[in-house]
């Protein structure tokens, strides 16, 4: 086993689940999380988190959700002794394998492109190919539904590409950034979300292979909420 990490998870508002993602998420982590030193949730308290969690209030500023999350990690980074190495994790990734997470591999899906689907999110991407074109810089795209592990002083040095970020309409995306200026080469892979399915043999089948996986709110609808119970029936220490 590795050094001990700390996992960081920042926390939004409007979860139509009420953030029910966020206990099987916990759930996961400590059930196959082996190196875990302490949990960072900021954000919008969960009615349900126990003092195991250290809880950061922290309201949203910005109109656009990855410049909110820059802005959290680094609310956490300069005001709690975080470990060297830390873990970002979103509210609806699952761990489902056991896991040294601050060995966590670096994944990418292929490169970014100069031109993106038209949502809010793919002209995001765009920007981030741009300014790494223009740092002359790789552009892979990192932006896969897993945990990654980021240097705290790294990340804390990056102050010229985070104040782009929050000067950016839509900002700039955060793995993408991160590892294309740190030069990390990464593990090509495929993405991990499941959005709709049809039976619970076809999760099954889609997340055998994984040691983590990740849900979109239409997968709930789907009957989500009964798998993430069977694979994750106990109450976590972060629960009261």
């Amino acid at each position: 086993m590795g050094k001990k990490v700390d996992v960081i998870y920042p926390v939004g508002t409007g979860s139509t689940w009420d953030n029910n993602e966020l206990k099987y998420s916990l759930r996961s982590l400590e059930k196959h999380g082996k190196d875990v030193r302490n949990v960072y949730i900021i954000g919008e308290k969960p009615e349900f988190i126990s003092d195991e969690v250290t809880f950061i209030p922290f309201k949203d500023e910005h109109s656009y959700a990855v410049i909110n999350v820059n802005e959290k990690i680094l609310h956490v980074l300069n005001n709690w002794e975080v470990t060297d190495d830390f873990v970002y994790m979103n509210d609806d990734f699952f761990l489902l394998k056991d896991v040294n997470l601050g060995q966590y591999p670096y994944y990418y899906k292929r490169n970014l492109k100069p031109e993106e689907e038209k949502s809010r999110y793919g002209k995001s991407l765009v920007f981030t190919y741009y300014y790494l074109i223009f740092q002359q810089k790789k552009y892979k795209n990192f932006e896969l539904h897993l945990p990654i592990v980021f240097n705290r002083d790294k990340y804390m040095a990056m102050e010229k590409e985070w104040d782009v970020c929050r000067k950016m309409p839509l900002g700039l995306q955060l793995r993408s950034i991160y590892c294309n200026m740190l030069e990390i080469e990464g593990v090509k892979t495929r993405d991990s979300k499941i959005r709709t399915f049809d039976s619970v043999e076809e999760v099954s089948k889609t997340i055998e292979s994984r040691d983590c996986f990740s849900i979109a709110d239409s997968s709930i609808e789907c009957g989500m909420d009964h798998i993430l119970n069977e694979l994750f029936p106990d109450k976590s220490k972060y629960e009261i």
